[in-house]
């Protein structure tokens, strides 16, 4: 399978597991989750099993809000709500286009219609939590929604690397494998939790960035290897009771991921 084609496969497995229309012009802003993380005068710093990790502070690589790659990713999201496959695909980058299609008509017939029924569900309320440059290569973006499961109600989150193309922004659905993320995605957890994810990729990674409710975090990076790293967030201190929404992005000198995920507090 192609890398590209399995960074679909995961992303569809997530929804399920955790779970270009009017107003594509507008300029949305990322917005923060309905609590934020608390800030005391001693933080908190968690440890890996990789041997030798390496204290970062601020996080590897350079980020700053940028509007662009949030509107693209809810311009995104909203095609897929509307099963409109020429929508995504224009937003698709062209690395991404030839591992996934490599045309407008395999798209239409593979892929299109899976994002539709996984990623398009949360196109109704979606909105944007998270727009960053990230250097000169990359953007990082992140929308939340909610959608019923089970006769509930329940907020999910999704999260996109885009690069510049054009006078705009496309996905870059790439890849870097982003695995074991902590919390799980709608865990229920003590205001001291462990948070973090496991990075993976074919080259070597050379920007590392989380972010906890729109803000940065330090990161503590495990890893025996340059092309694979196990990333644990520095709380800034306990979290406050409710949702928390973490966003994890990684990238080579070729290729990016993004993963997002929500999580709860106990009150």
């Amino acid at each position: 399978m192609h890398r590209y084609g399995l960074v679909l496969l995961v992303a569809g497995a997530l929804l399920a597991a955790a779970g270009c229309s009017g107003g594509d012009d507008e300029e949305p802003q990322a917005t923060p989750m309905t609590t934020a993380a608390a800030t005391t005068a001693r933080g908190t710093t968690t440890t890996t099993d990789q041997p030798s990790p390496t204290t970062v502070a601020p996080p590897i690589g350079e980020a700053s809000p940028a509007p662009g790659p949030g509107r693209t990713l809810l311009r995104f999201v909203r095609a897929a709500g509307r099963g409109d496959a020429d929508g995504m695909w224009a937003l698709l980058g062209e690395p991404t286009q030839a591992s996934i299609g490599p045309t407008l008509d395999d798209f239409r017939a593979g892929s299109a219609e899976d994002l539709r029924r996984g990623l398009g569900t949360l196109a109704p309320t979606a909105r944007v939590i998270l727009s960053q440059r990230v250097g000169e290569r990359w953007g990082a973006a992140a929308v939340v929604g909610e959608r019923k499961e089970g006769g509930r109600t329940e907020e999910f989150a999704y999260g996109a690397a885009l690069a510049p193309q054009g006078a705009g922004w496309r996905l870059e659905l790439g890849g870097v494998v982003l695995t074991r993320l902590k919390p799980e995605p709608l865990a229920v957890v003590g205001r001291s939790p462990a948070v973090g994810v496991n990075v993976g990729a074919a080259g070597d990674l050379n920007e590392l960035l989380m972010w906890l409710d729109g803000d940065a975090l330090g990161v503590d990076r495990g890893g025996a290897t340059p092309f694979t790293a196990t990333l644990n967030g520095r709380l800034p201190g306990p979290l406050q009771p409710g949702r928390h929404a973490v966003v994890a992005f990684a990238a080579t000198t070729d290729t990016a991921t993004a993963t997002a995920w929500i999580f709860r507090v106990r009150g």
